[in-house]
């Protein structure tokens, strides 16, 4: 084993203690807040007792009843409980921020040691870069692993973020064809009201405005995943909603009539069951792309331990 082999096996311990510290932080401040707590306890418990001893008319009346006795002594028998218990608690404080100081010391000088390492590891990969041999071949043919998973890091990130867009537009839909459909039904059972039917396109309009957009995200989207399809599977969002035409809403508006309202309706619920399943896709597509991001994530953290190996065991 050689040198910086022995430092990268003595660093293996530093997440578990930086992960120890941050546990035992939490712990001595609720320590420190219980430790508060019983010293606010003692501390009004020696004054009741020094009001009770300073109150004479109270210690009259207590003594001449005989109770005075029993009351101080019960509250001096508090005051002792009540002090050890303090005292205890802030001498287990007091050993925790002990360990603290130990702690903290102990992983400072591994960071420092972790610094070297890695100016070491440096040093090697600049020599090793210009390597001809067999061992130079494999450490350029793990980087480029690399480059080429982070590069796939970077394109998955991308399309649950386009994913996340499109679903935002997809729900803004859904709630304006929730609210279209109701006004249709409403509509429908109700007597004629240009009101109703202002209301009722107003969400329609805003269900086009909102569609146009999220074809284009969708198609963006379809297209870029195209270009990933050496890694990751092509998705098809295959658009299909109604259009409610410009004839059958003047009729809608202007000769109202049942079969009207009845056909409009369909056409939403229509829309509305189609933003449904493009959402479900949605999902369904950021789950795959998440799954594929954490399963590249693995492979990086192994080519990267790979590499290291590869470093630290090169000239040694």
């Amino acid at each position: 084993m050689n040198k910086l082999e022995k430092i990268k096996d003595s660093l293996r311990e530093l997440p578990s203690l930086e992960k120890e510290l941050t546990n035992l932080s939490e712990k001595i401040e609720d320590t420190e807040q219980r430790v508060e707590q019983l010293q606010n306890k003692y501390k009004k418990l020696v004054n009741k007792l020094d009001k009770l001893e300073n109150k004479k008319i109270s210690k009259f009346i207590l003594t001449k009843f005989g109770k005075y006795e029993n009351v101080n002594e019960k509250l001096i028998m508090k005051k002792i409980d009540s002090k050890e218990l303090y005292e205890e608690s802030n001498i287990h404080l007091l050993s925790l921020i002990k360990k603290r100081e130990n702690l903290t010391s102990k992983i400072s000088e591994l960071k420092i040691i972790k610094q070297e390492y890695k100016e070491e590891l440096g040093k090697k990969k600049r020599q090793i870069v210009k390597d001809t041999t067999e061992i130079g071949l494999n450490y350029e043919k793990i980087v480029k692993e690399k480059e080429e998973l982070l590069n796939r890091i970077e394109k998955l990130e991308k399309i649950i973020k386009m994913a996340s867009y499109a679903k935002q537009t997809s729900y803004s839909i859904k709630r304006s064809l929730k609210s279209a459909r109701n006004w249709s039904t409403f509509d429908i059972f109700s007597k004629k009201s240009f009101l109703k039917d202002i209301i009722k396109y107003e969400r329609i309009d805003e269900t086009t405005e909102n569609i146009e957009i999220l074809i284009t995200q969708l198609n963006s989207l379809e297209n870029y995943i195209s270009d990933t399809k050496d890694f990751f599977d092509e998705t098809k969002f295959d658009v299909n909603f109604k259009d409610i035409s410009r004839s059958t809403r003047l009729i809608d508006t202007f000769f109202d009539n049942i079969f009207t309202d009845i056909h409009v309706k369909d056409k939403i619920v229509d829309n509305y069951e189609e933003i449904t399943n493009i959402i479900y896709k949605l999902y369904n597509l950021q789950n795959r792309t998440k799954e594929a991001l954490d399963n590249t994530k693995v492979l990086i953290n192994i080519l990267k331990d790979k590499e290291e190996d590869l470093l630290v065991s090169y000239g040694g």
